[in-house]
């Protein structure tokens, strides 16, 4: 029950949001990280969005896995 309740509070494109950062943060997950780009975008995230939240990662996730998760961002958006 409680977590349904969650689904009704949080919003879609910040839900999006959640899954990308915690994909970016577990590493080793490009595929998975992509198909979440592709999703955000879909749901109204930009590509600054996206940019900008992995780059508040940075201290917690480390250069290597914010630096992937940016070049995941720059092949999907095509940058």
């Amino acid at each position: 029950m409680e977590a349904h309740r969650c689904l009704l509070v949080i919003d879609v494109p910040t839900r999006e949001l959640l899954t990308l950062s915690m994909l970016a943060a577990l590493g080793g997950c490009d595929a998975q990280v992509r198909g979440h780009v592709a999703a955000n975008l879909n749901v109204g995230n930009d590509r600054t969005r996206l940019i900008d939240v992995i780059r508040q990662l940075l201290p917690f996730i480390g250069y290597p896995r914010t630096l992937n998760a940016l070049r995941v961002v720059d092949e999907v958006t095509g940058a």
